[in-house]
């Protein structure tokens, strides 16, 4: 309602009432005075019914009125859903007459109708009832209810901003309470405002303030009524079902006695009590909307713990994420850093973050504490957070394996850190209780996730909870080192009885951070082959290595940094009867402060995860196995010797090395063939072969040995024969020109060579004929065979075609095979045809051009003078 309505309404009594509204803010103004004020203005005014408001007034102002040293916080923010998103229910409007047709009454608001565009506006009370005042300075007020479903101690005003820039516009409303709608009480009234011009901040007032107020126009505009703004949130004292708002001091002071109205809601409250379950989780939920959100779930079901009579409460309070390291210097937390939740607000409206206090009641004390909740004899109690966090690349992966970044070297963990119900940081000691000789704060995170990210999960798996915990991360984790005596550099052992050694380094920086003091190790826990299903409980089998560490004794002075490393905490554990295979150690190190060494990982287009750390154990303890070697050709009868090669014969063997599959998974053939020399490593059969030595006359084994990739020695396979020598005695003979001219049409040199064995019996076995032909001339093609020569008293055959030799370069090579002793008659002729060149500067005339032959064979050679030759021929006109 505009000023100028207002007067025309009450024009008779608009002189008195200015007179009267003089005096109400000066009396606001100077409340201190008050007694002296009021004794002076009752002997100069007469009119009996100001009198008496006055002194009504009066005695409220003395006792009541308030200057600006109140809890009330201030914070600026323009979207409406930052307050909408909190309120868990909207109050029923009714007892109203105008709401420019937008809602007849009651009338309950909801958010997507307050953000608008068309955010409704309720005004003209019309409601009365006792304790409820008709009349302000004989001034009618009037009365708009608010109903809740049950009663309520919180509540957030949204008042309708339809003068902006007019200071008591978003203070135009006083409060009564009433839970019969009968009898009402007064709750707050806004006497005076501060501010020249927007944003305005409440000045004095009588009743409770508002915790919290935004100070500017938020949204839900709708044309014609005004905006959504200056949200006021207020605790009272007592619950109530029925809310009554009136026009407030600072209206009737300001001429706008008209309060208008968008919403009553109650908040979400911080502090939440709901009975303990012991059969399924209890979500407590402190912000549900999507992008922000806070939850807190305590889940009891696996427990076993009898939860009858006990109930839990969870206490949500925001931290700035500044003040944190405050609250964690001289710990091991004290350079974490607290996560920032995109739906919790600090009293300037900045997201921050989060503290829980968990606490507990029974049936036999009604006194909350953390020494009152449910005392399990396993860790199987789970208390999980659930949030948004501010920003989704608070926790970008960063280097190999997709894990969490490094602080100063250091890998990290997210972390979940419990302290006391009255922890206000440092060290601490928990009461006497199962954690009485525990570090405190003690982090007992077991889990981290992302479902869905941004969104986090922070899980504690606990015997018991105590109670104040605060989830962070870049928490300095501890790292364990692993070796396995006897394995080796592939990752096996031979041996069925395995020691491993553990040797855990706690972080250490210099200078320390924030006074970081890093917590000793307490213990390492190890299992073989049993997989978790995840990090909140290792598995049954779970052992503890030895030995154990010794943890120092809590106490509440900070203590000093330390100026070197910890010494590392070495433990070991001896793993008996492993069977051959590969087995998975899985194990974790967990510190005085109970931080557990785990893997936070996230794969790409992943969630975040954790997971225990683990090393493969291989265990192979089966020889490979190798086949008897096969000969070729096999071994024969020579000068009476069965089984027999001869000397310098060229012989192959031919075999197979396999390591047998045991327990799934073969360690492979690392080496297979004779000396250990030969071969490559293969997972499968794999066939070898390797020449055998015929180079020594006697018995002889061709031997394969094998070794595994475990290093297991396979059983050797030999292969018997022996070597014998038949003695012959090559000789060469040739026939050639000793005079060429140099290269013309014919000039063509040709070598007749035979190659005879001069033995009485013995054979000549493999006889090759090696033949150098002189340097500057070429081998004609098809100019080079041999063949077999037969002799007899009229003379000896001269081949003319035969089989060819094989010419490379200057060197042919004539491979004849077996020449007969010399009572056969039989030898081997071979004819070698070179074409000599013309007459140059490096090869003029008078050049002599060598030829060289020479005959070998297996055999040995009685006479090795006689089985070379040199061809001398020289160039001439």
């Amino acid at each position: 309602m505009s000023k100028n309505e207002w007067k025309n309404r009450v024009s008779t009594a608009g002189r008195v009432r200015r007179m009267r509204s003089s005096f109400h803010r000066a009396l606001a103004n100077c409340a201190w005075l008050c007694n002296g004020i009021l004794l002076y203005l009752l002997k100069e005014i007469k009119m009996k019914n100001i009198v008496v408001r006055l002194a009504l007034l009066a005695a409220g102002a003395v006792v009541g009125v308030a200057p600006m040293a109140h809890a009330q916080t201030t914070y600026t923010s323009h979207n409406i859903g930052d307050f909408t998103v909190k309120i868990s229910s909207y109050a029923t409007f009714s007892n109203f007459s105008n709401s420019d047709g937008c809602a007849s009454s009651p009338f309950t608001p909801t958010s997507s109708e307050l953000a608008g565009p068309n955010a409704c506006r309720v005004y003209t009370g019309t409601l009365t009832g006792t304790g409820l005042p008709p009349y302000f300075n004989n001034d009618p007020n009037n009365w708009i209810l608010a109903t809740f479903s049950s009663a309520v101690s919180s509540i957030v005003v949204f008042p309708n901003i339809d003068h902006v820039g007019s200071a008591y516009d978003g203070y135009q409303y006083q409060i009564y309470g009433s839970n019969d709608g009968a009898n009402w009480t007064i709750l707050f009234d806004a006497v005076t405002v501060n501010g020249t011009g927007e944003p305005f901040t409440l000045g004095t007032f009588t009743g409770t303030a508002p915790t919290t107020v935004n100070n500017v126009v938020t949204g839900g505009c709708r044309s014609g009524s005004g905006c959504v703004g200056y949200e006021a949130q207020f605790t009272f004292d007592a619950a109530y079902k029925y809310y009554a708002f009136g026009a407030s001091t600072e209206a009737f002071n300001s001429q706008n006695t008209d309060q208008e109205l968008s919403a009553v809601g109650t908040p979400v409250a911080a502090v939440q009590t709901q009975p303990a379950s012991g059969t399924s989780p209890v979500t407590y939920v402190f912000n549900g909307t999507a992008g922000q959100t806070v939850e807190q779930i305590v889940d009891l079901s696996k427990s076993g713990v009898d939860v009858t009579g006990v109930s839990v409460t969870v206490t949500d309070g925001p931290i700035k994420s500044t003040d944190f390291p405050n609250l964690v210097a001289f710990t091991s937390f004290a350079v974490d850093q607290c996560f920032i939740m995109q739906g919790e607000k600090d009293g300037s409206g900045n997201p921050a973050c989060k503290q829980y206090q968990i606490l507990c009641t029974t049936s036999t004390n009604t006194t909350p504490s953390g020494t009152n909740c449910p005392v399990s004899t396993a860790r199987n109690e789970f208390y999980e957070a659930v949030f948004s966090p501010a920003a989704a690349s608070t926790l970008m992966p960063t280097g190999p394996g997709n894990s969490l970044p490094l602080f100063m070297g250091n890998p990290t963990a997210v972390a979940y850190p419990m302290a006391i119900d009255s922890w206000g940081g440092g060290n601490c000691v928990f009461p006497d209780s199962t954690l009485a000789d525990e570090l405190c704060p003690q982090n007992f995170l077991t889990t981290f996730s992302s479902v869905g990210d941004p969104t986090y999960a922070t899980t504690i798996t606990v015997k018991n909870v105590n109670s104040t915990v605060i989830p962070t991360y870049n928490h300095p984790e501890q790292q364990t080192a692993v070796t396995v005596e006897g394995q080796n550099s592939a990752g096996w052992n031979n041996s069925n009885t395995v020691v491993v050694n553990f040797s855990t380094q706690a972080p250490f920086f210099s200078p320390a951070p924030n006074n970081f003091v890093p917590a000793p190790i307490a213990r390492v826990d190890y299992w073989v082959d049993q997989t978790a299903n995840d990090t909140n409980s290792p598995p049954a089998s779970a052992m503890l290595a030895k030995p154990s560490g010794m943890c120092p004794a809590p106490s509440t002075t900070p203590p000093t940094p330390p100026s070197m490393p910890l010494p590392a905490f070495v433990s070991s554990a001896t793993l008996t009867g492993l069977a051959d295979g590969s087995h998975v150690l899985g194990y974790f190190s967990t510190d005085c402060a109970g931080t557990e060494e785990l893997l936070f990982t996230k794969p790409s287009g992943g969630n975040w995860m954790t997971s225990f750390l683990t090393k493969p154990i291989n265990v192979d303890t089966t020889r490979p196995t190798i086949s008897v070697p096969t000969l070729s050709p096999l071994p024969t009868m020579n000068n009476g010797i069965a089984n027999s090669y001869l000397l310098n014969q060229s012989v192959t063997a031919t075999y197979t090395c396999t390591d047998p599959v045991v327990g799934g998974v073969p360690s492979g053939v690392a080496t297979c063939g004779p000396g250990n020399t030969n071969g490559t490593p293969t997972p499968t059969p794999g066939i070898f072969t390797s020449p055998v030595s015929t180079s020594a006359k006697g018995p002889s084994n061709f031997t394969v040995n094998a070794t595994d990739v475990a290093g297991n020695a396979g059983f050797p396979a030999p292969a018997p024969y022996t070597v014998v020598d038949q003695p012959v005695n090559l000789d060469l003979f040739y026939v050639a020109a000793s005079k060429i001219k140099p290269g013309s049409t014919g000039s063509n040199l040709a070598y007749f060579i035979a190659a005879v064995n001069l033995a009485q019996t013995n054979v000549a076995s493999g006889v090759v004929v090696t033949d150098t032909v002189p340097a500057g001339t070429t081998v004609v093609p098809g100019g080079a065979f041999f063949d077999k020569v037969t002799c007899s008293s009229s003379g000896c055959s001269v081949p003319k075609t035969g089989t060819p030799c094989s010419v490379s370069g200057q060197v042919v090579t004539c491979k004849i095979g077996s020449l007969a002793p010399l009572n056969t008659l039989t030898g081997a002729g071979i004819l070698i045809v070179v074409k000599v060149p013309p007459v140059t500067p490096t090869m003029p005339l008078g050049t002599v051009l060598t030829d060289t032959a020479t005959a070998k064979s297996w055999n040995a050679d009685t006479d090795g003078i006689d089985n070379s030759v040199i061809i001398k021929t020289t160039v001439t006109n």
